[in-house]
């Protein structure tokens, strides 16, 4: 006879805790969409979402994967939006907005190279670094942490400059541009962006001029697209940009802060 699952050992977040975040989340998200308006772009006929979980380099491999079998079988592009967390958004945002330069067929074969064997079986990390730098797979062995380990001292010196109001970097900025550089930039995606639904919809915001904006591939005004109107998966996603606390929260000035209570 089988065990009962144990209890879980991390206690439940009190009602105070809740109720604050709570607040601060509905006080962002109104915020964010009237500075943006934004909100109202968003379509509300979803039927078929694909969602990808988190978990940085992990996630952004498992994504890979997956999106090479449903890219194999004809049907990627079929989603409705595809919506992804922290690494999972990494995957998204690559497949979405990466190659802005290519005719669509030719971007996935570049990002997925799907001329390749599909059989789980067959690929290793070996196989992966003889890709092309250009592909998602690629992503899975690209080296990180050797250069941003060199940069830390730096950047922590900048975040102590910046508590005394000189310029803004800090650590957290560290984190930031190595994730751009090492998994976003090397597919065409600029920094310091907002995203848009389509090249259409960045026109019709007046939040910004066109240059601050992203929209996905097939998305953008093409021959096939001629009023850039959103096509294919709607991009929905959250970055977390998550470091070990010691780091992103102090530079090394301070202390963390307690945990909330």
């Amino acid at each position: 006879m089988a065990e009962p699952p144990s209890e879980p050992t991390v206690p439940k977040p009190n009602e105070v805790y809740i109720a604050n975040r709570r607040k601060k989340l509905q006080t962002h998200s109104s915020l964010k969409t009237k500075s943006r308006g934004i909100g109202a772009a968003l379509p509300h006929d979803f039927n078929m979402t694909l969602a990808i979980n988190g978990g940085g380099n992990h996630a952004l491999s498992g994504g890979y994967g997956v999106m090479r079998g449903l890219a194999k079988k004809g049907v990627l592009n079929d989603f409705d939006a595809i919506a992804g967390v922290s690494g999972g958004f990494w995957v998204s945002a690559i497949y979405l907005f990466g190659h802005p330069d290519l005719e669509e067929t030719e971007a996935q074969r570049a990002l997925l190279d799907t001329d390749r064997d599909h059989e789980p079986e067959a690929i290793s990390t070996v196989d992966l670094a003889k890709l092309s730098d250009k592909t998602m797979g690629y992503a899975a062995v690209r080296r990180f942490g050797g250069r941003e380990c060199c940069e830390l001292p730096w950047y922590g010196l900048a975040g102590c400059f910046s508590r005394c109001g000189i310029g803004s970097s800090n650590c957290h900025s560290l984190w930031v541009d190595a994730i751009h550089r090492t998994f976003l930039a090397p597919y065409g995606i600029k920094k310091n962006k907002v995203l848009a639904p389509s090249e259409a919809d960045a026109k019709s915001l007046a939040a910004a001029a066109d240059d601050e904006y992203l929209w996905p591939r097939l998305s953008g005004k093409s021959a096939a697209n001629p009023t850039g109107e959103q096509r294919g998966p709607f991009p929905l996603g959250t970055f977390a940009m998550v470091m070990p606390i010691g780091v992103a929260s102090n530079n090394g000035c301070r202390p963390p802060s307690p945990p909330p209570s």
